[in-house]
């Protein structure tokens, strides 16, 4: 399959064999030739483009996996950088760049986890129900710095319209 980047600046191609592992080809538009940017023994990758950098998503040494940023200018892996390690206890399904911030979806716990940043902050809908503390919350809002959950969580009351009526 292939994909252009949203700027119109990057063309991937992806060569996947059976569900576990792909490569990854790219260049720019108007170049002539793609070159490989990884070839994935045993390994998955998606790739997104922002801001003339890649960010790659992969499960290579990370089977919940891990997101790399990747420069167009020096693709080598010895040169990739990882900046979303591996989460010890969630699976981090999807990714996507909006506004300029990382948003990562994760499964936890049968319940799927937004987190959006830096800073990062969770959205966890429908929030654990093993979890005593949010028991009955419609949804729990978490923040992290560096992997860490911050002590003080996010607290108060939600309003809206519930059939035509505020509530």
């Amino acid at each position: 399959s292939s994909d252009l980047s949203r700027d119109g600046k990057y063309l991937f191609i992806f060569v996947s064999r059976g569900w576990s592992e792909n490569d990854i080809y790219w260049k720019r538009v108007g170049e002539k030739d793609f070159r490989l940017l990884v070839k994935g023994a045993g390994a998955k990758y998606q790739i997104r483009a922002w801001k003339d950098q890649f960010y790659i998503l992969t499960d290579e040494g990370a089977p919940r996996q891990r997101v790399f940023r990747v420069s167009p200018a020096k693709p080598e892996r010895a040169a990739w950088q990882e900046i979303i390690p591996e989460d010890p206890v969630a699976k981090l399904d999807g990714f996507t760049i909006a506004g300029g911030d990382l948003g990562l979806e994760y499964q936890r716990d049968a319940a799927t986890e937004l987190r959006v940043g830096p800073p990062w902050i969770s959205v966890e809908s429908p929030p654990n129900p093993h979890d005593r503390t949010t028991r009955g919350a419609l949804l729990v809002v978490r923040t992290y710095h560096h992997g860490t959950q911050l002590d003080q969580g996010v607290r108060g009351t939600a309003e809206g319209l519930v059939k035509g009526e505020r509530r």
